[in-house]
């Protein structure tokens, strides 16, 4: 081959690169506009975040133990008074980590507005929202949505997590910037995001009611019931005589959970909005231990809400639609007691 055509190849190939570096670099920028982060089966959510005008009263993120979890209506029943301003949004969806939640926050509060309270959801072991049995990540509580955190998010990841080496945060880093790739060159093949257009806030519809993207109960699943109690409930035993959950919040795996639990705080004083921070219990886990809420104050700033044992045994029976969601009274109970609970802190006055 001769020079002149060895040049011609190198300057292809240099320039194929800087095309590639230049596309991947934009294919990653892409997944911060709305549309995108949005795109992945968050349709229902993106329709009332981002087509419905008027602020919420109260915005509610956790998982689909939330989701299904807790009733808006029921929560502005049990409210009532004091009575609230505007509806309110449960904005729970399944395999949420707490930073996607504190994304969900932002977005909520920038488009639309919060006024009297934010519940975010708190998981403890044997399943903390910072881990799935599933997931090569530490703390990637939900697969395929990287998309729905910002890059500024992403990145500052590097500097959550100080306890844990530097290689394991770039691998996971690294990972999620791949999922990002992976995901926008899917929706610009199969035209997903567009489904997904931001209306200007004179083109969306009022927000008059509360919205949560439940849909009912999940299916009845009387065996998985039934696994679960027999995997968890040793024979002769009641669920009430399993050890209490302490958790080890020095543990390094919670540095990530415990900075984004914090960022919720700093945003409610800063926005003068209480936050709550709410345990969505499972059907057989065990009863929190006396120490685990004052902990978890020292820690965040801000108290646990714990269901009582009472709460707890209504549900048992028969409030469950599976193992892992409470289904229509087991909602009812568990909203009723939130309720309650909250009602001070929602609207202090008289």
């Amino acid at each position: 081959m001769s020079r002149r055509r060895r040049h011609l190849v190198q300057a292809a190939c240099a320039a194929l690169l800087l095309v590639i570096g230049v596309g991947l670099v934009r294919l990653v920028e892409r997944s911060d506009a709305a549309e995108v982060r949005y795109a992945a089966n968050l349709h229902c959510l993106y329709d009332q975040v981002y087509r419905t005008r008027g602020p919420v009263s109260i915005a509610i993120f956790g998982t689909s133990r939330t989701k299904w979890g807790i009733s808006p209506t029921g929560l502005a029943r049990g409210l009532n008074p004091p009575k609230l301003e505007h509806p309110i949004l449960n904005a729970g969806r399944s395999f949420r980590g707490t930073d996607f939640m504190y994304q969900q926050l932002l977005d909520v509060a920038a488009e639309r507005g919060i006024t009297q309270a934010v519940i975010v959801e708190v998981a403890l072991p044997p399943e903390p929202t910072f881990r799935m049995a599933d997931s090569p990540f530490q703390y990637d509580y939900y697969r395929n949505f990287s998309g729905a955190v910002t890059m500024d998010r992403l990145l500052a990841d590097l500097s959550t997590r100080p306890s844990e080496p530097l290689h394991w945060r770039l691998s996971d880093l690294g990972e999620q910037l791949r999922r990002r790739v992976d995901l926008n060159v899917e929706y610009l093949i199969t035209g997903q995001p567009d489904r997904n257009v931001p209306l200007a806030p004179a083109d969306r519809r009022a927000g008059t009611r509360h919205g949560d993207c439940s849909g009912g109960d999940r299916r009845y699943r009387p065996r998985a019931i039934r696994a679960d109690e027999a995997e968890h409930v040793p024979p002769g035993t009641a669920w009430t005589d399993q050890d209490p959950i302490t958790t080890d919040f020095d543990n390094p795996l919670w540095e990530r959970e415990l900075h984004y639990l914090r960022l919720f705080r700093a945003w409610g004083e800063q926005h003068g909005v209480p936050v709550v921070f709410a345990l969505v219990p499972r059907r057989v886990d065990p009863l929190v231990d006396p120490s685990v809420p004052g902990r978890f104050e020292e820690l965040v700033g801000s108290p646990l809400y714990v269901a009582p044992l009472e709460v707890r045994e209504k549900a048992y029976t028969d409030g469950y639609s599976d193992s892992a969601h409470l289904n229509r009274r087991g909602r009812a109970a568990y909203t009723a007691w939130l309720a309650e609970a909250i009602k001070p802190l929602v609207n202090p006055g008289p």
